[in-house]
């Protein structure tokens, strides 16, 4: 017998063509947003003078429980982004949430979740929107600010994952398991970081492996500034309200603030993995599991931990680079791949980092949805 995953219907939806928003006080250059030159100054409740803008998105309606929001910006010293989503109900439409006020460096503040947002119709949990009953639909809302009248952020690109809950598991024949022989039998080079070499590393999971793939991507194409130490990373995706490294918005951010492609993604199952893995894109992928149901992992139990998936063996385990390993060499995992699959799914909805060259792939070789 093994465990086979009653998966909730998932979906990422993408705005990289701006043509259908709508933008007050920022302008579309060939699709690349920002402020416009004329637009007034607004004066902040410390008297502070500041500029800004907003895109809307257009209703779109599909049914969830969860959000995610992801964005792929620039925001020099002095200017930030902030992006809001609110839930449309069957009788009326819900407030806007705060997903984050984001900016690369500290000035004129540091970035930052929103806490206290909490309603009859939801809370927020650092990066995700979770609401008590399904939603029909939702817009987004990004704000574009700076403190200079001639220095704007730059929006590429947003997205939101949304998913109807948890995935839950239920027991079911192996034989009946689909495609149980066809695994994918392959080992990316990552390379090997610990968290634990650092004060304070017991928190930096996924900074950690978020600059394992930076490496990665670093040597296959051969461009030397996208290697980071996991110091540097912890810095820029350091959220202050939540005293952490670990917002999964800001993770992909910084990471596309370097010029990658970088999302959160909620996937369906391990075969969407095996199909990134083909095509040379390790995946990061939050897991969470009870007390000593991951043999071999470094930590017993954890109710939320990141690491890196380079890669399958030939009878569908799953190759990983845990962070949580004590040194460099105690790093490289092979993880039973149910045990894996319901620590990634029933942990965590299936939550991943996807990382890669801007064009790397074609998109009609992979599907997230």
């Amino acid at each position: 017998m093994r465990n086979k995953l009653n998966r909730n219907k998932k979906k990422y939806i993408e705005f990289k063509d701006f043509e259908n928003l709508e933008l007050i006080d920022v302008i579309n250059h060939k699709n690349h947003l920002s402020l416009k030159k004329s637009v007034s100054p607004s004066i902040k409740e410390d008297c502070t003078e500041y500029y800004f803008g907003y895109v809307f998105s257009p209703y779109i309606y599909s049914c969830f429980k969860e959000a995610v929001v992801s964005w792929g910006a620039k925001a020099p010293p002095g200017t930030w982004l902030e992006f809001e989503i609110r839930p449309i109900f069957k009788d009326r439409i819900g407030k806007w949430y705060s997903l984050g006020l984001w900016l690369e460096s500290a000035n004129p503040f540091s970035r930052h979740s929103q806490v206290g947002q909490d309603d009859l119709d939801g809370s927020v949990h650092v990066d995700t929107l979770m609401l008590e009953n399904v939603a029909e639909g939702f817009q987004i809302r990004a704000k574009l600010a700076s403190v200079y009248k001639n220095i704007s952020p730059i929006l590429k690109y947003f997205g939101v994952s949304l998913s109807l809950g948890r995935d839950r598991g239920e027991v079911q024949k192996e034989e009946n398991y689909p495609d149980q022989k066809k695994w994918c039998s392959l080992c990316l080079p990552v390379p090997k970081k610990s968290q634990m070499l650092y004060m304070g590393g017991e928190v930096f999971c996924s900074p950690t492996s978020v600059s394992m793939i930076l490496n990665f991507w670093a040597e296959k194409i051969n461009d030397p500034p996208l290697k980071k130490s996991v110091p540097k990373v912890v810095k820029g995706v350091w959220d202050k309200a939540y005293k952490g490294a670990g917002n999964w918005s800001f993770n992909t951010a910084y990471v596309a603030s370097l010029g990658l492609y970088a999302i959160v993604a909620r996937l369906s199952s391990l075969k969407k993995l095996e199909q990134l893995i083909l095509l040379g894109i390790p995946v990061i992928v939050s897991i969470a599991y009870e007390h000593k149901s991951l043999d071999g992992a470094p930590l017993s139990f954890t109710n939320g931990h990141l690491v890196v998936v380079k890669g399958f063996s030939d009878n569908g385990n799953v190759l990983v680079n845990d962070p949580a390993g004590a040194t460099n060499d105690e790093v490289e995992k092979v993880y039973n791949r149910n045990e894996f699959e319901n620590a990634w799914l029933n942990g965590s909805d299936g939550t991943s980092y996807l990382i890669y060259p801007l064009g790397y792939i074609d998109e009609t070789l992979f599907q997230i949805n």
